[in-house]
């Protein structure tokens, strides 16, 4: 275990035909304290679902009554993890799922501060950065749960715009490569959207 992670290897059978891949599991121990701490602190029961984003991993883990039930590949900031203002980093720390935008909108569209724009994106797979970090297909807008951390003053989440959200540089998820926001997949984070309800604990580390 290392940093409330681990990697196990696990063999699927298909077709006669055995794949080994490495797949990273959170600490089950961790995955507890976490909860509990959710609890203590902000209500969370155990029953509702949690997120976790590992920005060492680059994952995003999906946990359902205290299981992790699947998790995905992201992109948290090139510029590391913080909270300020116009630093373009990812903050860490508690969050809330305050709002969802991008129901039933097509895969890569383009949205400006939850709008959709009416413009599609190109979705490019190959690993270059294309230096723009437009917002596409889904939303989850986050607000800080902790003042003075991620809430309030020059370090608030909700104010700077910090989302989980589709990307046109799918090609990079795996490494650090936003303005701060949580990238995902397109697919990726059609599926989380459709999972999670508004109100939903994400806590970022």
């Amino acid at each position: 275990m290392k940093n409330g992670y681990r990697y196990v290897f696990l063999g699927a059978l298909f077709a006669f035909s055995v794949h080994i891949f490495g797949v990273p599991v959170l600490d089950k121990a961790y995955v507890s304290d976490i909860a509990a701490t959710a609890a203590k602190r902000y209500g969370y029961d155990g029953k509702r679902d949690l997120i976790i984003v590992d920005v060492e991993s680059q994952r995003l883990f999906l946990i359902k009554n205290g299981r992790i039930m699947t998790n995905y590949g992201i992109s948290s900031s090139r510029y590391g993890e913080g909270a300020r203002k116009l630093s373009y980093r990812t903050p860490l720390g508690f969050h809330k799922v305050y709002d969802k935008a991008g129901a039933h909108a097509k895969v890569g569209m383009i949205f400006e501060w939850c709008k959709a724009t009416g413009r599609i994106s190109p979705i490019f797979t190959d690993a270059v950065d294309k230096d723009i970090d437009p917002v596409l297909t889904r939303i989850l807008v986050l607000d800080g749960l902790e003042p003075g951390v991620n809430k309030g003053g020059d370090v608030d989440s909700r104010s700077r715009g910090i989302y989980i959200h589709g990307t046109h540089e799918e090609g990079l998820i795996g490494r650090k490569a936003s303005h701060g926001c949580i990238r995902m997949r397109n697919a990726d984070v059609i599926a989380l959207f459709n999972a999670v309800p508004i109100g939903t604990i994400v806590y970022m580390r």
